[in-house]
């Protein structure tokens, strides 16, 4: 399996387009009071690697609602001074048997928001407060399978073992807004 990058540009309010940054590094700015319009989001080699394969996102922009995209399109509202609320990634095709696509993003009077992956919301919509900049990862998934431990000779009786399980549960209310929640 080869390395994948993901590479993603921002349009910035007064700045326009900012050069493509890639593999974690921040897109737009933080501390100017400047909001995201426009995003577009592509994976390098992709296709070749992964074919039938791709990369989707959707923003949430003031005034417009959820906007949908892919593969390195650029999604939003360039020049309408309308503020990106939130987004979602995720990958779509055999790629997700491999990767996990992790995001975050600053938001004003915040800061950044933890990690979020696979089309979980980054961001508030409907909160009228913009996004500033983003940050995105794409994570191999762990290639080794769980195998059980060894039982020891030495003990004749067998200890029990504590195995947690985490679930992720999306719930979708109708309301074109997704919640998350972990159960443990």
């Amino acid at each position: 399996m080869s390395n994948l990058h993901v590479c993603y540009g921002v349009h910035v309010q007064g700045y326009g387009d900012l050069p493509l940054k890639q593999d974690g590094e921040i897109a737009g700015t933080t501390g100017q009071s400047r909001r995201l319009e426009a995003i577009y989001i592509k994976i390098d080699r992709l296709k070749e690697t992964f074919p039938g394969s791709s990369i989707e996102y959707k923003i949430f922009a003031t005034g417009v609602g959820w906007m949908e995209s892919s593969d390195g399109q650029w999604i939003g509202t360039k020049g309408q001074s309308r503020r990106t609320e939130a987004i979602g990634i995720k990958l779509v095709g055999e790629i997700t048997h491999y990767y996990d696509i992790y995001y975050k993003v600053h938001i004003e009077n915040i800061g950044w928001t933890d990690w979020v992956k696979n089309n979980q919301i980054a961001g508030i919509p409907n909160s009228h407060l913009r996004l500033e900049a983003i940050q995105i990862k794409l994570m191999a998934k762990p290639t080794e399978k769980i195998k059980p431990e060894p039982s020891s000779s030495s003990s004749s009786s067998s200890s029990p073992k504590t195995i947690n399980i985490i679930y992720n549960i999306n719930f979708n209310f109708n309301s074109g807004t997704t919640s998350n929640y972990k159960v443990i």
